[in-house]
């Protein structure tokens, strides 16, 4: 995974991405209080469920993610926030970023 141009934990996909950032590009803002967990809402506030979700991200990146243009149109039938991006991004469904940020499902994607 490269450094690219993503600063807020709004713009991270996974905490895996989180991580990668802090530790590997220097974002350190994505640790705000500074406890070496980053984005705590996709983390955990505590080291033993950042890794119990690190460690379920990497099983799953192991599978390619499965979804489909089609059915779902809202952000409360989005099951995580890459999701919410592929629809947003590859399907179009505008309405699932009201203020027209790029980021989807702020509730999701924080």
């Amino acid at each position: 995974m490269s450094c690219g141009p993503k600063r807020t934990c709004g713009e991270m996909a996974s905490c895996a991405e989180a991580v990668h950032y802090l530790r590997d590009c220097g974002r350190g803002r994505l640790d705000g209080d500074g406890d070496g967990i980053p984005c705590e809402t996709l983390c955990g506030k505590d080291r033993q469920t950042m890794d119990r979700r690190l460690g379920a991200q990497q099983a799953q990146s192991l599978l390619p993610p499965s979804y489909a243009c089609g059915a779902k149109r809202t952000c409360s039938e989005m099951d995580s926030c890459a999701e919410a991006r592929f629809h947003l991004e590859k399907c179009g469904v505008r309405s699932l970023d009201r203020d027209g940020d790029g980021i989807p499902c702020e509730g999701l994607c924080r």
